[in-house]
């Protein structure tokens, strides 16, 4: 469905330039070639996504023993002290 609709926005800026002149007709098959390779690119990415999805959660996790030692932060501890200055007669 994102394929359709991004080919579609592809198409309709590609005719909204016009094919009335020579100069509009290339701009439109410039937008047409140029917006077919980003959806195909797109698309590309989003299964490579995907597969790394499956390899990393589904297929991984029925390896992990989970027997390893376990993460704890780095948290500094700050001392804060309020310091009080009394008025003093002279």
């Amino acid at each position: 469905m994102a394929h359709w609709a991004l080919i579609l926005i592809t198409y309709t800026v590609a005719g909204l330039v016009g094919t009335a002149s020579l100069s509009g007709l290339i701009l439109s098959s410039i937008i047409v070639v140029g917006g077919n390779v980003f959806v195909l690119a797109l698309e590309g990415l989003i299964v490579f996504i995907h597969t790394l999805r499956l390899h990393f959660y589904e297929w991984f996790s029925k390896f992990y023993q989970g027997n390893g030692t376990e993460f704890k932060t780095f948290k500094r501890n700050f001392v804060f002290v309020d310091v009080v200055f009394e008025k003093t007669q002279v």
